[in-house]
């Protein structure tokens, strides 16, 4: 096989079968197989068509299309319902009830001002990364993507991926503990 066809398959392979790392993805999860591939082809079907690419993975789960689309959809809610929460919305069923009782209403402010404040700190660290780190930690955890997901795209080992987001990781820490913590005005009576 040619490094041409290889690299064809290999496209194929991606285009077809989407890996999913179980361990990573379950918290918890004890069963023997730690990968699940997410495709409309049979597990002989993949065996028999990707045996070079599959063989890592072997034990693996094969887990149909519509798996893929809840799993994405279920993804996209979450970050979605993270986003909501980071940019300091906050909605309650018990809104009405700050009308009758304003006390409520001003610990929920106050909550709000500082998880705004908060908000506008990390994102002032994510932007203090350099390109790559900032576009690999923003896929991971605001896009909900995978490690390897972002390598396939940037054309990368999934390794690199994960040594990026972790370094990128320590520099946001670095950064927001350089950060002077300003107190709140009720702190400083």
């Amino acid at each position: 096989m040619t490094k041409n066809q290889f690299d064809i398959l290999k496209e194929e392979f991606q285009n077809e079968c989407k890996v999913i790392n179980l361990k990573y993805e379950y918290e918890g999860y004890r069963g023997k197989e730690q990968w699940a591939i997410v495709t409309e082809l049979s597990e002989e079907k993949i065996l028999e068509k990707y045996k070079l690419f599959v063989k890592e993975y072997i034990p693996f789960l094969v887990l149909p299309p519509m798996y893929g689309e809840v799993r994405q959809q279920f993804r996209k809610n979450e970050n979605k319902h993270y986003m909501r929460m980071v940019r300091g919305h906050f909605y309650s069923l018990e809104e009405s009830l700050e009308e009758h009782h304003p006390e409520i209403a001003v610990e929920d402010c106050v909550a709000q001002i500082l998880a705004k404040e908060q908000s506008r700190e990390l994102w002032e660290a994510i932007n203090s990364l350099n390109e790559k780190q900032r576009k690999r930690l923003i896929a991971y955890y605001f896009h909900g993507k995978t490690y390897r997901e972002i390598a396939v795209e940037e054309g990368v080992d999934h390794k690199a991926i994960i040594r990026s987001v972790v370094i990128a990781l320590k520099n946001l820490k670095i950064f927001l503990e350089k950060s002077p913590q300003k107190p709140f005005p009720s702190e400083n009576k």
